[in-house]
């Protein structure tokens, strides 16, 4: 168990690709610099050893790293443009994931290639996904779970025969096997970092379907604008583009400007008047994202104020954005700021969210003495204080159970309560109690699941 897994908070809100990213990149990263340097010195090395003892972790993040690296050659293609850096990146991935013999890894690559391929027809996914599928057929000693994985999937037979006209030997030997086994049953445990991956899939699919959207000339624009520091064209393209476009130029603005300056335009941008709830909603989580990257525990103070300040609208149209606010606010325990929401807002619903995300802290009783001095929050702050008195119950409850099947009942209650704290501690007990909470943990965050395993 790692330093980061022991200290680190699970989490109830979806990740995004950045915050992916970092973490995948900081996972890895020291191990490609390494399979890199052996590579160019002609040296021979032991793939394995040098992932080391976090196998399934490290395999998910390498997938992710690659799909993320082909998400972005697509982009690079609409420009007609080349990035050795990438290119280099996917090579030295797929051939480790080659050396590992991570089989079900070049499944799910090939799979996204196709995807690809499918959808834009462009010849370089096909040269890909030849590449993906021959080194496949070069694996004998995962031949079983080769087969597996892909004998029922037209998608990689049709393109096996089709090579096999090509005069590719392996790919013969491949198909005969796969009419040898035919249907009989192959009994093979999935590989960990299949599950590991899952949080990963999500996110690359929301990647995937903005890219499909955008146009290369609209990347090169909007880069132009975000390179000459062009608020005024930026802001128009949030304002007139579509939600696609708004994306792309908060994502070339975070890859861009300095953090300060990213921060003065995000906070400008929060501030347009004309702005709908919809658009509103992606600004304040770009504002959270760069508020967990760039500080972590406690958030940037600028960030915070901000967040605050969208939190406390007075404009009830924009009821769902202040939500969110809040809980990008509860994400980095920014506990001063959720307190001044509670002491000033004037709508109720904002109040009740800020109570809820300090109970979900369990640092309710920080505004118990704020509360006596409105009393129209009474009701919100005893209903928050009963719900984790509950929560509390249930914990005791599960410690001094004996039965199984009536503890599962109750981390299920505690599951379905996003109740964090509570869990963590129980899954430090000892014994098949601990095991079981911990799972409800991987559950409520697949990725606390994977820094376990790292």
């Amino acid at each position: 168990m790692t330093e980061e897994y022991t200290r680190r908070q699970p989490r109830t809100m979806t990740y995004s690709k950045a915050e992916l990213e970092q973490r995948a990149r900081m996972l890895v990263e020291q191990d490609l610099f390494l399979i890199d340097q052996y590579a160019q010195s002609g040296t021979a090395f032991d793939y394995s050893a040098i992932i080391g003892s976090h196998f399934d972790a490290k395999i998910a993040a390498f997938i992710f790293l690659a799909q993320v690296s082909l998400v972005e050659t697509e982009r690079d293609m609409k420009r007609n443009q080349t990035n050795a850096k990438r290119s280099q990146q996917i090579t030295l991935i797929v051939r480790a994931l080659y050396y590992l013999q991570a089989v079900e890894a070049f499944v799910i690559l090939y799979r996204f290639v196709h995807q690809r391929l499918e959808k834009t027809g462009n010849p370089g996914w096909d040269r890909i996904n030849n590449r993906l599928l021959t080194l496949l057929t070069q694996m004998p000693e995962q031949r079983q779970r080769v087969i597996a994985g892909i004998r029922h999937d037209p998608i990689f037979l049709t393109r096996l025969q089709g090579m096999v006209k090509d005069g590719q030997s392996s790919c013969v030997q491949l198909l005969e096997d796969i009419k040898k086994v035919g249907n009989q049953p192959i009994p093979l445990d999935d590989p960990l970092y299949l599950s590991l991956h899952s949080p990963y899939a999500s996110c690359i699919q929301r990647v995937d379907e903005d890219v499909d959207e955008i146009t290369g000339d609209q990347i090169d624009s909007i880069e132009k604008a975000v390179r000459r520091g062009d608020f005024i064209e930026l802001m128009r393209w949030i304002r007139e583009g579509t939600l696609t476009t708004m994306r792309e130029v908060l994502k070339q603005a975070a890859e861009v400007m300095a953090v300060e300056r990213l921060i003065e335009f995000l906070h400008r941008l929060a501030g347009m008047p004309e702005l709908s709830a919809e658009r509103l909603i992606i600004v304040v989580q770009e504002l959270g994202i760069r508020n967990r990257l760039l500080a972590g525990e406690g958030g940037h103070s600028e960030v915070n104020r901000t967040l605050a300040h969208i939190a406390m609208t007075p404009d009830h149209s924009k009821l769902t954005p202040a939500r969110e606010a809040i809980s990008e606010l509860v994400s980095v325990s920014a506990l001063k700021h959720l307190m001044a929401i509670v002491e000033h807002t004037a709508q109720l619903e904002i109040a009740e969210t800020a109570i809820a995300g300090l109970q979900q802290l369990r640092k309710l009783q920080l505004v118990k003495d704020l509360v006596n001095t409105r009393p129209d929050l009474k009701p919100l702050y005893q209903r928050a204080y009963d719900q984790l008195q509950r929560l509390q119950e249930i914990k005791f409850d599960v410690m001094s159970c004996v039965n199984e099947e009536t503890v599962q009942i109750y981390l299920e209650e505690l599951y379905a309560a996003s109740a964090v704290p509570e869990l963590q501690e129980l899954s430090k007990q000892p014994g098949r109690m601990g095991e079981l909470a911990l799972k409800i943990l991987f559950k409520i965050d697949p990725i606390f699941a994977a820094d376990y395993y790292s």
